[in-house]
């Protein structure tokens, strides 16, 4: 019967009795119906002949092994026997009455088979009886009478007492209520009275008569009795079959055959003892008190086998089953029964077979193999069910099978299995002749103890099973020893015995490990009946393999088993562990926190989630071994220590960060701490930044680039922060390690030389630089990192440069550019100063990364005065000069990066400047050293880096005294005369440049210097007058200044000096201001030529446009009356007024050129040619301009009034055409036309006219085309 919800434990039918093969006529039992696959029927059919044959008083001997189904034959013997109704059936269990009074115990068995049920033989068997009668006679009775009565008297008398009191104390009359009471007193008188009585006769046994019979005692008794028995069963023969006596104790068994031998003569009755005939012989050798000596020569006589052979006169064998027929008789007798072996289904063989080892031959063993497997399978189910163990049962029923059969037959095996449960594995291979190198390889962690086991059973030197014969002998070891030469030869062999049935077992054990070796297990989840994993939902056999390894630190193991799971099996795994781990002690406590911290690293596994958890499990052990995290467990430490706030958690990150500092040839676990420097930084911020610097610095290179890797891999916050936290630490170490001498001290100026400029790398010629792996990850990271504003990039660089040294410098101006504009006044103040000891050619690239915000703070203002001076020193050094482009590149950078400082916070040069000029210069050595430093100051002029007043104001004092000073110069290329010559003007006009507002000094300071420029007395033509005419043009000069030189003078000094003259007669023009003549007499050779310079023309043309309209025309017939004079060109007359400067009418230009042709300014063809070109460079427009000039000039080249004009004047008019006469004035068309037609013929002039607006017709063709021009207008 099974209770609601609760898991079967057995179905009816499953389990097998442990009955013997019986018939049973209402087949009320399913053995009955079972083929005989033992082969007992023709035995018991035998037996029954013989019981029945045989001459009385005969006994039997059925020899078999235990388990080989003598009681089955004997059930069997009972339906044969019984089928003869003269014949009487009764068996004996010797084994169950062992311990009690055999013969009586043999005598009740026997009447109860034969349903003889008189008391003789049952309960008087155990003690006499004395039996009891009763006797009434007339005396008896009438002595009863007078008991009641007297009785009856005493009690109504008490009761009528109590009823009369009772009723004195009623308020009603006495009388009245006495009289009720009476009739009450008188009923409940009667019963008392009589069981009174009753009880003093019993008491007294007055009525009763005894007979006493006392208990059979001595043998003869027993067998007069047994005798009786068989009369009284009134069979004519009785069969007494005796079981189960090789069950008894060697003592037992003897007695039990000495009880027996009581009824052996009796009339009537055959005897069939069933037993191992070697057991029963074992048990005589040992107990039967022989007064025989022993006879070596016939040891027969000496044995338990002459004994039984006088018994027994007849004896019958069961013979041994074959394994085959075992197994079959095993499958048979389960494949019909219901509950697990029809669960099994297709499996049910390959379990029996499994089950059932070859060398079991008993019946009885099979029954209780099968058994003890449905028990096992049942309650793994019921475990199953219960969620306690996993798997599918049916599906593991070999595996259950296996277990089974090592628990029974091979119990001590068994027992060590829980040790270890791979050891049949470990026994079979050593066994095959593995080496124990080759298995323990194999299974590394496998315990001392249990490679010990495995090799003992391996080897057959441990006992599988524990023997009978192993306590009788240590019984015999207790009594007095016997000499070895009075031993006989059975005690020699019974001596040995007990090891070769050791050894027997053994090889039964290894032959059967063989035959199941591709049977897994039984897995360590069966032989305790819970998987481990049950309470978290993992596979059993995965939960022990989980908790073996984490037991034996396998972590390689482990770590595999766990990664190969899903997400909810890896965090079922933990769970489980972490249970093991709580539940531990010692190493085994040591070695599963190990494990957990190991498993903790795995990526895969979600450690948040139980972090604390995991914290509290390995709380304990590291108490224990604080060294623990660092077998194995670090990376596990630091990232179980990011996800839990337990004090445990805190600890492994200070364990895991100190182990990282101090061991720096483990980069993994730095590295994994960098990677998680936020939390690092917050356990201990100067820890962390020696692990950076200790790594990114190492000599190393891998080292360097793999601290590289990680630190690219982080947020940019992240990286930030740490190289914050680094900075000091890094510069200081980095510093140290560049180890670079005290920079020399600077050499004071020579006066007039420049100060020395620091060297273009900014660093002293014998500093180390970096080593080039390190060089590659500083450069990766600054190139790679962000550069924003704040970034990792920025707090690196600013690291770097706090070690001043030049490698670093060089680094960092290869990444700069990648730079966002620095806001960080600070890193802008390093940046700054970088650049000011770096060459002028990486400026631009430095100062592009620094905002002008951040310049313009006061933290930037010593770097910015250092890079401007250093800008100074850079330009004018002798040493490695820049070119005047990169030069003035970086002065323009240097002007960007101070464009958000107010004039009064720029920095100046005004010192340094100064101390470079030095003194005024007196000859050709400073001469040339001012002219050097002037040119290298240009590119900062012209990138309005260095204010110009600063070289107005020194140049304009120091040209005074140079020009007043007392020297010998003369020549025109002399340095000092080159000085003065290429300084003076921009003194003057205080240096200004493009875009450049000019600097001038003070005017009391030009003005002396106008003033030396006149005192002079080395300083020649023509610079004397040019400067000194400049001078004057340029500044306020006091009358005290000499005349100014005529025009004459003006004129031939240009004609001597040529055109670099113009600027000096155009500074005579503006400071003269001359009337026509004389600005004619000033320019007359300068007009000559082509190109005068534009300084000049500019002079003329302000000079002209002052004159009244008669001066104007005045110039102009200066510049076109001479017929033989080049005609000006059209900037000369354009500054004279005239081509299209409007300043004089184009009417009187025509007439002065037409005045020409009057005073024979035509006669050749040169004249002709210059008064068409001045005609043309004159750029008449006006109508009546261009028609007088038409009149005057262009038609007479055509035809004159004395007849045809020359070829060459008409070459020179056809040439001109197109240029003056593409539109003629009114009233000159025809006349132009005709005079055209009549010099070059009607065809000739078609192409000539055509383009002038003339219209042209042809007819005919070939030889006589014909070509007609109208000149009509």
């Amino acid at each position: 019967m099974t209770m609601p919800d609760t898991p079967v434990l057995a179905v009816p039918g499953e389990l097998i009795p442990d009955r013997e093969v019986a018939a049973d006529t209402k087949k009320r039992d399913p053995l009955v119906t079972q083929p005989d696959e033992l082969g007992h029927k023709q035995i018991a059919q035998q037996l029954a002949q013989l019981a029945a044959t045989v001459p009385e008083r005969s006994n039997i001997a059925l020899y078999g092994p235990w388990g080989s189904g003598k009681s089955g034959i004997g059930n069997l013997l009972r339906q044969y026997v019984e089928a003869d109704k003269k014949l009487g059936y009764a068996r004996f269990d010797a084994f169950k009455y062992a311990e009690n009074p055999l013969r009586r115990d043999f005598i009740s068995a026997v009447a109860t088979d034969l349903k003889v049920e008189k008391s003789k033989y049952h309960a008087d068997l155990y003690a006499g009886t004395t039996t009891t009668t009763f006797d009434v006679p007339r005396t008896a009775l009438l002595r009863l009478a007078g008991i009641y009565v007297g009785l009856l008297f005493v009690i109504f008398t008490g009761l009528l007492l109590i009823a009369a009191a009772a009723a004195g104390f009623q308020q009603g009359g006495w009388w009245e209520d006495f009289q009720p009471l009476v009739k009450q007193v008188v009923v409940a008188s009667f019963t008392p009275a009589a069981l009174l009585s009753a009880l003093i006769v019993l008491a007294g046994k007055s009525l009763g008569v005894e007979h006493k019979t006392d208990k059979a005692e001595s043998s003869e008794q027993f067998e007069d009795l047994f005798k009786e028995l068989v009369k009284d069963a009134g069979k004519d023969r009785i069969v007494v079959f005796v079981d189960e006596l090789d069950r008894c104790a060697p003592s037992d068994v003897v007695g039990t055959l000495d009880a027996v031998r009581t009824f052996l003569g009796a009339d009537r009755c055959v005897f069939v003892i069933a037993a191992d005939r070697q057991a029963v012989e074992e048990a005589l050798n040992k107990e039967l008190k022989q007064a025989t000596p022993a006879d070596p020569v016939n040891p027969y006589y000496s044995s338990g086998s002459a004994y039984l052979d006088k018994v027994f006169q007849y004896q019958i064998l069961v013979p041994p089953l074959l394994q085959a027929s075992i197994t079959r008789y095993a499958v048979e007798l389960v494949k019909d029964r219901p509950g697990v072996w029809k669960e099994l289904g297709d499996r049910l063989d390959l379990t029996v077979s499994i089950l059932v080892p070859s060398h079991v031959r008993s019946p009885r063993r099979v029954k209780s193999l099968l058994n003890a497997f449905v028990l096992t399978y049942r309650l793994a189910e019921a475990r199953q069910k219960d969620g306690r163990l996993h798997g599918d049962m049916a599906l593991r029923s070999d595996e259950i099978a296996r277990m089974v059969c090592l628990r029974v037959e091979f119990p001590l095996f068994a027992r060590d299995l829980v040790l270890d449960a791979r050891l049949p594995e470990y026994v079979l291979r050593l066994h095959k002749g593995e080496t124990e190198d080759q298995v323990w390889n194999d299974h590394p962690h496998a315990t001392p103890q249990a490679r010990a086991i495995a090799r003992g059973f391996a080897h057959r030197e441990l006992p599988v099973a524990t023997l009978l014969s192993d306590e009788d002998r240590a019984e015999r070891d207790d009594e007095d020893e016997q000499d070895d030469e009075h031993a006989t030869g059975a005690d020699a062999a019974g001596d040995d015995a007990p090891q070769d049935v050791s050894e027997q077992h053994g090889r039964q054990f290894l032959d059967y490990l063989s035959r199941t070796r591709s049977v897994p297990g039984p897995g360590r989840d069966l032989l305790f009946m819970q998987s481990t994993g049950s309470a978290v939902g993992l596979d059993g056999q995965l939960a022990e393999r989980l908790e073996e390894d984490a037991e034996n630190a396998s972590i390689e193991s482990l770590r595999t088993a766990v990664r190969a799971l899903d997400e909810q099996g890896r965090g079922a795994a933990v769970t489980l562990l972490i249970g093991q781990s709580l539940g531990g002690v010692g190493l085994q406590a040591q070695n599963v926190a190990l494990s957990l911290l190991a498993l903790a690293a795995i990526p895969e596994l979600d450690v948040a989630s139980r972090a604390d958890a995991l914290a509290d499990a390995i709380a304990a052990p590291l108490n224990d071994r604080p060294d623990l995290v660092a077998e194995g467990g670090l990376h596990g430490a630091w990232r179980l220590g990011l996800h839990s706030d337990r004090p445990t958690a805190g600890r492994l990150r200070e364990i895991v960060l100190r182990y990282a500092a101090e061991n720096a040839d483990d980069p993994d676990i730095a590295m994994m701490v960098l990677g998680d420097s936020d939390a690092a930084i917050a356990v201990d911020p100067a820890t962390t930044a020696d692990i950076l610097v200790a790594h990114l610095l190492a000599e190393d290179g891998d080292a360097a680039a793999a601290t590289a890797k990680v630190l690219l891999a982080m947020q940019p916050h992240q990286a930030a922060r740490l190289f914050d936290a680094a900075e000091s630490r890094m510069a200081s170490v980095l510093r140290g390690r560049l180890a670079p001498p005290e920079p020399p001290a600077a050499r004071a100026a020579t006066p007039g030389r420049p100060a020395p400029a620091p060297p273009a790398s900014g660093g002293t010629n014998d500093e180390p630089g970096l080593d080039d792996p390190l060089k590659a990850a500083l450069a990766a990271l600054l190139d790679q990192l962000d550069g924003a504003t704040g970034g990792p990039a920025q707090t690196l660089m600013r690291a770097l440069l706090k070690s001043n040294r030049r490698a670093l410098r060089e680094l960092v101006e290869s990444c700069v550019a990648g730079l966002a504009p620095v806001d960080d006044p600070a890193l802008a103040a390093l940046l700054i100063s970088a650049c000011s000891m770096r060459p002028l050619r990486a400026w631009q690239a430095w100062l592009a990364a620094v905002s002008p915000t951040a310049a313009a703070t006061v933290e930037t203002d010593d770097a910015v005065q250092r890079l401007v001076n250093q800008l100074w020193h850079y330009a004018t050094s002798t040493e490695s000069p820049a070119p005047s482009a990169t030069a003035r590149a970086a002065a323009t950078a240097v002007v960007a990066l101070l464009d958000q400082r107010t004039s009064a916070q720029r920095p100046g040069m005004d010192n340094v400047v100064r101390q470079s000029l030095g003194t005024p210069v007196e000859d050709d050595d400073t001469a040339n050293e001012r002219r050097r430093l002037l040119a290298a100051a240009e590119p900062l002029l012209l990138a309005g880096a260095l204010d110009p007043s600063v070289l107005a104001a020194q140049e304009t004092q120091d040209l005074a005294s140079t020009l007043r000073a007392d020297l010998t110069v003369a020549e025109f290329d002399d340095p000092v005369v080159q000085y003065v010559v290429s300084t003076v003007e921009d003194a003057l006009r205080g240096f200004p440049r493009p875009g450049v507002p000019a600097g001038p000094a003070a005017a009391d300071a030009r003005a002396d210097l106008v003033q030396a420029l006149h005192d002079s007395s080395w300083l020649a033509e023509p610079h004397a007058t040019r400067l000194r005419l400049l001078g004057r043009m340029l500044t306020e000069t006091s009358d005290a200044l000499p005349a100014l030189p005529n025009a004459d003078a003006i004129n031939d000094l240009r004609g001597e000096h040529g055109h670099a003259l113009d600027d000096t007669v155009a500074a005579w023009i503006a400071l003269a201001e001359p009337d026509a003549a004389a600005l004619l007499t000033a320019t007359d050779i300068a007009l000559q030529e082509v190109t005068p310079s534009d300084r000049l023309l500019s002079a003329i043309s302000k000079a002209v446009a002052r004159y009244p309209v008669k001066e104007r025309i005045e110039v102009l017939h200066g510049l076109l009356d001479d017929p033989d004079r080049p005609a000006p060109t059209k900037d000369i007359l354009r500054a004279a007024g005239t081509a299209g400067a409007r300043l004089v009418p184009d009417i009187d230009v025509a007439r002065i050129l037409a005045a020409r042709v009057d005073n024979n300014g035509t006669s050749n063809s040169t004249r002709r040619r210059h008064l068409m070109q001045a005609w043309e460079n004159a750029g008449i427009e006006s109508e009546p301009a261009r028609k007088l000039l038409f009149e005057k000039l262009l038609i007479p080249l055509f035809a004159t009034d004395d007849g045809p004009a020359s070829n060459a004047s008409i070459d020179l008019g056809i040439d001109y055409l197109p240029r003056l006469a593409k539109t003629q004035p009114s009233g000159t068309k025809d006349s132009l036309g005709k005079a055209v037609v009549a010099a070059i013929g009607e065809e000739k002039a078609g192409k000539v006219l055509r383009p002038l607006g003339y219209k042209v017709s042809e007819s005919g063709a070939f030889l006589w085309r014909r070509t007609k021009v109208d000149t009509s207008d």
